[in-house]
């Protein structure tokens, strides 16, 4: 397949909404592990003791706030670059007839959603849901954020910037999905049916797809430990519908994240392999057609006809084989082990909880 030059002067004219990527992901967790480790620091020996660092119930925040959320932040500024690694990758392979397609397509779309107000719009999204979780974990946490009120509210503007990365992240991945969903149905492909990633040259996108399960992690072992900190469980009290309300958002869009993309790239690669099926299907036609015909033909020609016939029927066979869909069983498997795992320790918390109770009840 041949490589097409991209063209260099498609700009994100809106890329100053974006200011963190240019910055080094390591740099900007490094930096929210520092400002927060300090903030916590300050409140504790403000409003509690630094004692609380030792106690077995704050160990899960600790977790979160000085492991994961750092995570998050890197997931977050390497993501955008990540979306158009992989969309300048599909534009050298030249699948495409168009030419620098579908990396054109990217940035025109980013031009599209790429608006002030639509930023924000989320960030006063993520302000609600900040300050929301904020009052909640004031009625409901018992760690040493709530030995004072306002220790949670100063809290506030970190969590607000983890919450906003990642609806931020919800958004980016929504354009990824949207883009490469309308890129495949509107242009032909072109596949390899014999490369070594077994799925026609497309295996750039499962292999993508597989690391998109890396962020879900993140934001899995999130939930996880909020609900082990909640526990136990009521599935009454407002901060627990909150997170069973989470886990299931968690995995919707995790289902919709892998399947919404990949469904437009099968149905492409679907339709370059029907489309060759209907080119050879034409051809055994007219062959058959001439052998029906017996009139004015030699033995050789007859011959020569079988001949034809036997080699589209064979070409047919192998057309039949080819790959119809971009991911392989074992990115397929990678993606739902990152997704499911993290659900692991929060989900036992549920299970245990509901099981007490159903003891205790006896």
């Amino acid at each position: 397949m041949s490589s097409p030059t991209i063209n260099t002067d498609n700009k994100d004219n809106n890329s100053y909404l974006f200011p963190l990527k240019n910055y080094s992901p390591m740099i900007i967790a490094i930096a929210f592990f520092v400002i927060n480790l300090f903030v916590n620091l300050l409140l504790m020996a403000w409003f509690s003791d630094l004692s609380q660092l030792y106690v077995m119930n704050n160990i899960p925040l600790f977790i979160n706030d000085w492991i994961l959320k750092p995570l998050l932040l890197i997931y977050f500024v390497w993501i955008r670059g990540a979306i158009d690694r992989l969309f300048r990758d599909l534009t050298h392979m030249g699948i495409f007839n168009k030419p620098d397609y579908p990396y054109s397509y990217l940035i025109d779309l980013r031009k599209r959603f790429y608006h002030q107000w639509i930023y924000g719009g989320l960030f006063i999204l993520s302000l609600i849901a900040a300050v929301l979780h904020s009052y909640s974990t004031l009625l409901h946490d018992n760690s040493w954020i709530t030995a004072h009120p306002a220790i949670v509210w100063i809290r506030l503007p970190l969590h607000l910037g983890i919450v906003y990365a990642m609806v931020l992240l919800v958004y980016e991945l929504a354009i990824y999905c949207i883009t490469l969903n309308k890129a495949f149905l509107n242009q032909r492909i072109r596949i390899e049916p014999l490369h070594p990633d077994g799925v026609g040259g497309l295996g750039e996108i499962g292999r993508f797809s597989a690391k998109l399960g890396g962020g879900f992690t993140i934001v899995g072992f999130i939930i996880s430990l909020n609900i082990m900190r909640q526990s136990p469980i009521s599935f009454y009290d407002s901060s627990d519908i909150v997170l069973m309300t989470a886990i299931g958002i968690y995995l919707v869009v995790a289902i919709l994240v892998l399947c919404l993309p990949l469904w437009s790239v099968s149905q492409a690669m679907r339709t370059y392999r029907t489309q060759l099926l209907k080119e050879i299907s034409v051809e055994f036609d007219e062959a058959f057609s001439a052998l029906q015909d017996t009139r004015s033909r030699n033995a050789e020609e007859t011959k020569n006809l079988f001949d034809r016939i036997q080699k589209l029927e064979e070409i047919r066979t192998f057309i039949k084989q080819f790959p119809v869909s971009p991911i392989n069983t074992e990115n397929f498997t990678k993606f739902a082990g990152l997704v499911l795992t993290p659900l692991v320790p929060g989900v036992t918390s549920i299970v245990t909880s509901w099981i007490n109770k159903s003891i205790l009840a006896l």
